[in-house]
């Protein structure tokens, strides 16, 4: 009996920090990767739609001086495969109420996420343009591309709020909500 009881008490002390340390390795490790997991399927399972409104003021953007506000309305589908598309459309309203500009982007590209945050590294990109396009110049719509590119390119924080709705959080420039209704 006093075996027993010294082989536990010495078996304890001297595999338990190993022990410990075996199981907060696993824990950890399924914590954060299943983190990601958990989030890839939940982007796999939806198509995710979001909604802006922008009001601009003439001194923010001054190389498109007419350009007063753009609404932007998307729709992404994430695919299994780590590949995405989406496409957006882009309402540009000039100074004057009956200017507007719709352009039609179509985006695809590669998604991933790692440690809690979502890049998407586009491959393609193709718009089409139409409304009264004699307001903006070749070079302002270009420059509307250009932006629209750059802020495709950023690496955001992704939260889930609850199971319908992400947000997506940069570095520097704000905050988008994705939902999947």
């Amino acid at each position: 009996m006093q075996l027993i009881r010294l082989l536990r008490h010495d078996g304890v002390r001297k595999y338990g920090p190993y022990w410990i340390l075996a199981v907060s390795v696993i824990l950890s490790a399924w914590f954060f990767l299943g983190s990601d997991y958990r989030m890839e399927k939940m982007l796999t399972q939806n198509e995710w739609h979001t909604r802006s409104l922008s009001r601009i003021e003439p001194a923010a953007f001054d190389d498109v001086p007419d350009l007063s506000s753009s609404y932007t309305t998307s729709a992404t589908v994430f695919l299994p495969n780590h590949s995405y598309s989406r496409q957006t459309d882009v309402l540009l309203r000039g100074k004057s109420e009956d200017v507007k500009v719709k352009l039609i982007i179509a985006e695809q590209g590669k998604w991933s996420v790692s440690g809690g945050y979502l890049t998407l590294q586009p491959v393609s990109f193709s718009d089409v343009t139409s409304g009264n396009n004699q307001t903006f110049s070749t070079e302002e719509m270009d420059l509307l591309r250009a932006f629209y590119k750059l802020n495709v390119l950023q690496i955001r924080r992704i939260d889930k709020v609850n199971n319908s709705t992400l947000m997506l959080t940069s570095l520097n420039y704000g905050s988008i909500v994705l939902t999947n209704k």
